[in-house]
């Protein structure tokens, strides 16, 4: 639907203002680097807004409200000042590369477009969570309860973009999801050509690290999701920013873009702004510590630097105490794993303890990841040796010895075992520590293509290389980028996602969205907002995603609720056939539950689920979807 395009392009135009009242340098100024500044600016504006209607649970018609005036406002600064003749593009000599370039980026685009944006999996929390600010306002509750606290992806100013986009265009979350997938492809390419063109100090280059980066991802349709936006949008920047300080030195504008990013980073995932936060912090200091060998002057840039990457802390830090607070510490979690560990060896080997003990200890503090997790396969090794080693041997050596440096800081937290040891203690889980390993990601993203042809940089002067040589290396990068040039992807699924934007629709996604679509119809029509509803956890799920409703207990302790144990026992309780009816109608009236839903597509499930009628009135139905209204009588 072009007004969800339009809504994303319209949310780039506050922060185009910002971007041009700071005045970056004109070199900077390419399409692709201003429109990922631009969005991180817009989104750094609207977040003062954004906290404190998350934290006052204001309407979401304030966020909106605020949005539709930022942006009228900047049109006006826009005109006045004559910025927009800066949007205008002239090809020059230029223009068989341009024009391959746009028409190369307009097929990842429209591919982008046709694939949609994943519906299950993680999406169906997603969604959920942007259903219940759309219907109730911002807030931290838990979407799927109606209270408590969510640890995850609290403050988040990307659900209330999206919420908000809902609300001005007047279009169901559920396609703003869908359709906003070439917007989350089109932030993520521009984080990565920003960090490319940092590093290089060169826009062809930038562009085939950019084209071989979309190239890689032609098939992945969760673009959207906050961890990747986060990691190739935020996280590119953030070390692009944090470069670009160690080049300028003390430069306001700089410290103050790496602040904001860091602010806008802790809102849309705080785990990556916490972990790029120590790796910065880190590097800072040991350039700190070689300045004061040295005794040169106070390096303030650094100083900057690491007072820049502390916006996000407060984010990770409420994130962390709500999450120990609703289930167990970190410690507990990991002492459990290890109680686990030694009963089962108990088990095996009994009258053993101490030395079972003294063995989980080693185990624990030993843990190590392979190199190949961090770095990929050998053949990935290789190529990102080669590209670092032309890398350092061209023009930008200390800018590609700074990204190797930010790496191998990782790399040592990650490999050496105390490091991580701590760092599975404060995070709880390995899955959570290994999230460490985008920043690794988004560095070699950039360095194997980039360094690789980091030659033309040197011969761009000439003019057979300008338009002749550049111009084939870009429709090589864009073949060999989705046919399978390393194991980063999957060529079967290029292949089909090809097909799919020739047959211009993917059906059986496209059928998923419509059957969603048509349940949150129904739900919607007899079902109010905020409503309690019975229903088993993974129908819960299936309703959530297309409508908000509040339900008694979902897959996980999402929220920070005090009462989840009995919650999962009343619903057992309902849900039980063989439940005594006087319980069961004290159950309803407990909470209250007004509606019962259920899916049953076959005639033995339909029968397996007859004698919830006994309680209401079947109201409506669709896909098998059936909604039960609970007779007054038995809720007075």
């Amino acid at each position: 639907m072009f007004v969800i395009h339009l809504f994303w392009i319209c949310v780039a135009i506050p922060g185009y203002a910002l971007y041009k009242q700071m005045a970056f340098e004109k070199k900077e100024q390419c399409i692709l680097a201003v429109l990922s500044v631009s969005y991180l600016f817009s989104f750094a504006l609207h977040t003062p807004v954004s906290i404190l209607s998350y934290w006052l649970e204001l309407p979401l018609s304030v966020f909106s409200s605020f949005f539709v005036i930022s942006i009228l406002a900047s049109i006006a600064l826009i005109i006045v000042k004559g910025w927009w003749r800066d949007l205008i593009i002239m090809p020059g000599k230029e223009m068989l590369p341009n024009a391959i370039i746009f028409a190369l980026f307009s097929i990842f685009l429209y591919s982008a477009d046709i694939r949609g944006s994943y519906l299950m999996g993680d999406a169906e929390f997603h969604v959920a969570r942007i259903q219940f600010l759309f219907a109730s306002g911002l807030s931290n509750a838990d979407p799927f309860l109606g209270e408590g606290f969510s640890p995850w992806y609290h403050t988040n100013i990307f659900h209330a973009f999206i919420a908000s986009a809902a609300q001005l265009t007047r279009c169901d979350v559920l396609d703003i999801w869908y359709q906003s997938s070439p917007f989350a492809t089109l932030i993520n390419a521009s984080g990565i050509y920003f960090l490319a063109f940092i590093v290089f100090d060169n826009r062809w280059i930038a562009w085939i690290a950019t084209l071989v980066f979309l190239g890689h991802n032609v098939s992945c349709d969760y673009m959207i999701y906050p961890n990747k936006v986060s990691t190739y949008w935020l996280l590119s920047v953030g070390i692009g920013m944090a470069l670009k300080m160690l080049d300028s030195g003390f430069c306001a504008k700089y410290i103050l873009s790496l602040a904001l990013c860091f602010l806008v980073l802790g809102q849309v995932h705080s785990l990556y702004g916490l972990f790029l936060g120590v790796v910065l912090i880190a590097y800072a200091t040991v350039l700190i510590g070689i300045q004061s060998v040295r005794n040169r002057a106070v390096p303030y840039h650094l100083i900057g630097m690491m007072l820049a990457v502390s916006m996000s802390i407060p984010f990770a830090l409420i994130s962390r105490y709500a999450f120990v607070q609703s289930t167990h510490s970190a410690v507990e979690a990991v002492d459990e794993e290890e109680a686990t560990y030694q009963n089962r060896n108990a088990d095996e080997a009994p009258g053993q303890g101490n030395e079972d003990n003294a063995r989980t200890d080693e185990r624990v503090n030993a843990r190590t990841v392979p190199l190949a997790n961090i770095l990929g396969s050998s053949e990935e090794q290789l190529l990102l040796l080669v590209a670092f080693t032309l890398g350092l041997l061209s023009g930008r050596k200390k800018q590609v010895a700074s990204l190797l440096f930010i790496i191998g800081i990782v790399i040592v937290f990650i490999r050496v075992p105390s490091l991580y040891n701590i760092a599975l203690r404060i995070a709880g889980s390995d899955w959570i520590v290994m999230r460490f390993q985008g920043i690794v990601s988004v560095s070699t993203d950039i360095m194997i293509p980039a360094g690789l042809f980091v030659l033309l940089a040197e011969c761009e002067r000439y003019w057979f290389i300008k338009t002749v040589v550049i111009p084939i290396v870009m429709i090589a990068t864009f073949g060999l980028s989705i046919s399978d040039c390393s194991t980063m992807v999957d060529y079967e699924k290029a292949k089909s996602v090809i097909v799919k934007v020739v047959n211009r629709t993917d059906k059986r996604k496209r059928a998923l969205l419509d059957r969603l679509k048509n349940r949150g119809n129904l739900l919607r029509e007899h079902i109010p907002a905020g409503s309690y509803v019975l229903a088993d956890i993974t129908t819960g799920y299936k309703i959530a995603i297309s409508h908000s409703v509040r339900l008694l207990k979902v897959r996980k302790n999402v929220g920070r609720v005090h009462d989840k144990e009995e919650r999962a026992a009343d619903l057992r309780s309902l849900l039980d056939r063989n439940t005594e009816r006087k319980k069961r109608i004290k159950l309803l009236k407990k909470y209250p539950i007004q509606f019962w839903v259920y899916i049953a597509r076959t005639r033995g499930a339909r029968k397996k689920y007859a004698w919830i009628e006994e309680y209401g009135t079947c109201v409506g139905t669709k896909y098998g979807m059936k909604v039960i209204k609970i007779n007054s009588e038995i809720l007075r």
